[in-house]
């Protein structure tokens, strides 16, 4: 996993400006098959950098989930961590409204 760094040729001042663009990429090979170039050959987009989680069998899951908002309106701050593939914490600052409910809305 690799991320993707640009840069435009439009720029006569400084044209090798190098730009993160904060992707995250998977290199297929080194060497095309087809014209034998030994170029990086893209094989895909995983996410974002730092906006992903792994599972226990290795596969990256980005976190652009679809969730209902609305059960964070008692929290302050959240936050996915994980240390270990497979291991995911929820770690939550509530705010002064939260209440013993409010747990399992989340859950």
């Amino acid at each position: 996993m690799h991320e993707l760094v640009g840069t435009g040729f439009i720029n006569y001042a400084m044209p090798l400006i190098k730009y993160k663009t904060g992707d995250v990429r998977r290199r297929e090979k080194t060497l095309c098959p087809q014209c034998g170039r030994g170029y990086d050959i893209l094989e895909s987009i995983e996410g974002r950098v730092g906006d992903f989680l792994v599972t226990a069998e290795g596969q990256i899951v980005s976190l652009d989930l679809e969730l209902d908002y609305s059960v964070f309106n008692t929290i302050e701050r959240f936050q996915f961590y994980q240390k270990q593939p497979g291991v995911i914490e929820l770690r939550v600052w509530s705010a002064e409204s939260y209440r013993d409910g409010d747990s399992q809305a989340l859950v």
